[in-house]
């Protein structure tokens, strides 16, 4: 006698297997497409996103150092022309003071002048 192979339950049971395999296996894809869609222009926006804050953040860096750039360049100047006068005075003050000495007057001690502020006489040994 010869089986026959309709009537075995283990037959059937893999036949519908395979079924739904090969079904699930076109269904998913049909399925997740828009999904997986979805998710890569999501995920997209988010890198836009991120890189338009990053360059916004650099393009306010980019201001911020120029703005210090053109105060330290201004403080250089000054500080320069300072200088100059500082000069210019103590040759001045040299003169008046021989000037009043001669004449009998006395003059009180010459104040500080133009003195670094204190964090920077703390800093500056030289």
């Amino acid at each position: 006698m010869s089986p026959d192979i309709g009537n075995q339950p283990v037959v059937i049971y893999v036949a519908i297997i395979v079924f739904a395999l090969t079904a699930l296996g076109t269904a998913i894809p049909k399925a997740l497409g828009p999904i997986s869609k979805f998710m890569g222009e999501w995920s997209t926006q988010r890198r836009v996103a991120a890189i338009e804050r990053d360059d916004a953040d650099i393009a306010d860096m980019k201001r911020q150092v120029a703005y210090l750039t053109r105060r330290l360049h201004r403080m250089d100047e000054r500080e320069q022309r300072w200088r100059r006068e500082l000069n210019q005075h103590v040759a001045w003050d040299t003169t008046a003071i021989t000037v009043a000495s001669r004449h009998g007057a006395e003059l009180p001690p010459v104040p500080p002048l133009m003195t670094p502020d204190p964090e920077e006489a703390e800093t500056n040994h030289g």
